[in-house]
């Protein structure tokens, strides 16, 4: 069973969405607009220099790459140490790569 308005998803037997309480369906509805292509991701730079990481996403927002920062989430947890992958789509590897040389990741 599925909530069109939340998208999420019911065991049989819910008829009602808990979230916004509108009945389920047998069927989702997805729009156009809502479907995801998937892409690749390439970790272009590895790092745990947690102060770099802004300004790499900087650098590649400024030039209209997507990408995805690994791990972000845990950088308010630095006594772990744990690396941040940035990642790009494959297409964009190149450029990001040349474009993040200079920050020394």
């Amino acid at each position: 069973m599925y909530c069109n308005k939340c998208k999420a998803e019911y065991i049989e037997g819910i008829e009602i969405c808990p979230n916004c309480g509108k009945a389920l369906v047998e069927k989702q509805h997805i729009t156009e607009d809502e479907v995801v292509e998937y892409r690749e991701l390439i970790t272009v730079a590895t790092t745990t220099n947690y102060f770099l990481v802004p300004l790499a996403k900087s650098i590649l927002e400024s030039e209209d790459i997507t990408h995805f920062i690994k791990g972000e989430h845990l950088m308010n947890m630095p006594r772990f140490m744990i690396p941040i992958e940035i990642q790009v789509v494959k297409e964009d590897e190149e450029l990001a790569r040349e474009l993040l040389k200079d920050l020394d990741l």
